[in-house]
């Protein structure tokens, strides 16, 4: 009987997430499924290690980090763009107005991660949709003048799906059903 349990013991030690491994695939995909940018869910989380023991919550903090990373990656291209050599003020101002809103939807997603832990998930809804309506914005005063970045467009609407996801995982946390 003493080798039993010496058996056990051994086999916990040396596989002891193996059933958290198996069944996290099955929370991605479960959390994923009624998101609307349900592969882009799917790819960022499967691409996190951290993903592979995180239950809800930690995935809705993920996600928070990838929304933050890709804000980052926007703003960078847009400080890049300022720095290109042009006489359009106009396009230079609505690039410095953007990155103005980029950085407050850094600040933003920063308050949803304070929010998120507390588990006040209106404050995450509300802060999530601050973030996409300063994105909105910013494409509004493109639209008084044009600027076409193929990239900026890419890394911008990236950065909403993103965001977009994370209100669906936020959505889940809070016990909103998926319509």
């Amino acid at each position: 009987m003493k080798h039993a349990y010496l058996l056990c013991f051994v086999l916990i030690a040396v596989f002891p997430n193996e059933s958290l491994a198996d069944q996290n695939p099955d929370l991605i995909t479960k959390t994923c499924d009624p998101i609307l940018y349900k592969e882009l869910c799917n790819s960022i989380l499967r691409s996190k290690p951290e993903s592979a023991k995180a239950d809800l919550h930690g995935l809705a903090k993920i996600m928070l980090q990838a929304a933050k990373d890709n804000a980052w990656k926007v703003q960078e291209h847009i400080v890049a763009l300022t720095k290109a050599p042009s006489n359009d003020t106009l396009i230079k101002m609505c690039l410095k107005e953007f990155a103005g809103n980029i950085a407050d939807g850094i600040t933003q997603i920063e308050e949803c991660m304070k929010a998120l832990d507390g588990k006040r998930y209106n404050d995450v809804k509300t802060w999530i949709s601050a973030a996409m309506t300063n994105i909105d914005t910013c494409g509004d005063g493109f639209d008084v003048k044009p600027v076409y970045d193929r990239t900026l467009t890419e890394a911008t609407a990236k950065y909403t799906q993103v965001l977009s996801v994370q209100l669906g995982i936020t959505n889940l946390l809070a016990g909103v059903k998926p319509s």
